[in-house]
């Protein structure tokens, strides 16, 4: 993105500065996917974007030109328009479900299988993720469940950007995204 709107070559060497030393070999292995599909060129050292793919992302980007590329906006009313209330009730009935599934309540729906693997990571539930009807509670799950719902989120939240580090996941931008969304 950063050679869209520079018109003129960049130094590989320029490139290779904006890549985290861990993610080098990512970096090379997209740089070489995105030359075979001629949208960019190394010519003795520099790097440039082809001119007409540059040119038509820049329309499609902004929306410009007649052939619509990014759909049209609706000129018709959202018959499931989303509210605040609906919103708030959704959250409400998931959040009120991880909490069911923690004390072993019977339900018809049950958390998805990050949320189960989150709580068994956190020491909130023991048992294997995978028989769903093997999990129980720990002391901690317990202490958990007493918290207010702020305490708890946060705490999920907090363990969550754990196992994204362990997924070599950036907590930086994981942070980044959670802080987008509120």
């Amino acid at each position: 993105m950063s050679t869209l709107y520079n018109d003129a070559p960049v130094q590989a060497a320029d490139i290779d500065a904006w890549v985290e030393p861990g993610s080098k070999g990512r970096q090379k292995n997209a740089m070489e996917k995105l030359k075979r599909m001629h949208v960019y060129k190394e010519y003795k050292g520099e790097v440039t974007m082809n001119p007409a793919f540059r040119t038509n992302f820049r329309i499609a980007l902004t929306g410009g030109g007649d052939h619509k590329s990014l759909g049209v906006p609706c000129s018709t009313d959202d018959k499931n328009a989303v509210t605040v209330d609906f919103l708030d009730n959704h959250a409400t009935e998931q959040w009120e479900m991880i909490l069911r599934f923690m004390v072993n309540t019977p339900m018809d729906k049950m958390p998805g299988d990050g949320v189960v693997s989150l709580l068994q990571k956190s020491g909130l539930m023991e048992g294997n993720p995978q028989r769903r009807e093997t999990m129980s509670i720990t002391n901690a799950g317990f202490q958990f469940l007493l918290q207010d719902v702020n305490a708890q989120v946060w705490a999920l939240l907090l363990q969550y950007l754990t196992v994204a580090e362990e997924l070599e996941m950036d907590p930086v931008e994981v942070l980044h995204f959670l802080f987008m969304l509120g």
